[in-house]
């Protein structure tokens, strides 16, 4: 009878539904953290609005976000933006956003934020299903270890992270490559690369802005650093990029000024 008589209480309560809005803000901002990072609260929202019932008005939206455990967020709102918890130390997020292409946001599916939200990566994407197929059939990566390696993957490519950093996941989980498989996964890589939502096009796919490569030139610098500093996705181009460089000495258990939210000893400073 007492279980009975809370459970009625807290359905009359709205604890249903105000526990359905906490699980689908949390949901859009673990999309919104990893290929947005930081943009204006309202793109935030607009977002949560793909379910409008669960997002309600912005004023209800603020609110809810506002009420929500800080271990259910993925985000910080600071001065009317939304930004990454990982870029808030250091201001990190502003360097994100003068490198961001200046193209209207992606604002993603219901079906999309879903899958992210499952899996970290876009696992419907074939370029990702061959790829997964490539590292347990080629590489013996274990079954249980697939979907987060392809999570890694995804965010080092989204975020336009070294390369080689790939070859460190992989080694991590107890896979060494050789310059064969290196060459051989560079080209699933660069097929990824083509479905990945990307931090600096504000979400958006390389192939969605294909078009926009075509004014890509020095005189068009937003659009420049992002196609063609460090394209393409290829054999060898981890020997070309560089690890993010800063003048100040970075001690090794210090957040990397790169911006991952990892210690430098496990990101970039790895390849000082």
């Amino acid at each position: 009878e007492d279980v009975e008589l809370i459970y009625n209480i807290i359905c009359r309560n709205g604890y249903r539904k105000k526990h359905k809005q906490y699980d689908w803000i949390r949901k859009c901002t673990y999309y919104f953290t990893n290929f947005h990072a930081v943009a204006p609260v309202r793109i935030l929202y607009k977002i949560c609005r793909r379910k409008p019932e669960l997002a309600g008005t912005f004023e209800e939206f603020s609110g809810c976000f506002n009420d929500m455990p800080d271990r259910l967020k993925y985000c910080r709102i600071i001065d009317g933006l939304a930004i990454n918890e990982s870029l808030v130390k250091g201001n990190e997020y502003k360097d994100v956003m003068e490198k961001q292409m200046d193209v209207e946001y992606y604002i993603p599916s219901v079906s999309e934020i879903d899958e992210y939200y499952r899996y970290g990566y876009p696992a419907s994407e074939r370029a990702y299903t061959r790829l997964c197929s490539y590292l347990r059939e080629s590489l013996g990566v274990k079954d249980e270890d697939v979907d987060p390696i392809c999570y890694e993957i995804c965010i080092i490519v989204s975020w336009k992270h070294p390369f080689r950093m790939i070859f460190d996941v992989l080694r991590d989980y107890g896979i060494e490559t050789g310059k064969k498989e290196q060459r051989e996964l560079s080209e699933y890589i660069d097929a990824v690369r083509n479905v990945t939502r990307t931090l600096y096009l504000r979400g958006h796919m390389h192939g969605e802005v294909m078009n926009i490569i075509a004014e890509a030139t020095p005189d068009n610098p937003r659009i420049y650093s992002v196609f063609v500093d460090e394209l393409p996705f290829e054999y060898g181009y981890m020997e070309k990029q560089k690890p993010v460089v800063n003048e100040k000495k970075i001690y090794p258990n210090a957040p990397c000024p790169c911006g991952s939210g990892k210690k430098y000893k496990k990101c970039c400073g790895r390849y000082q």
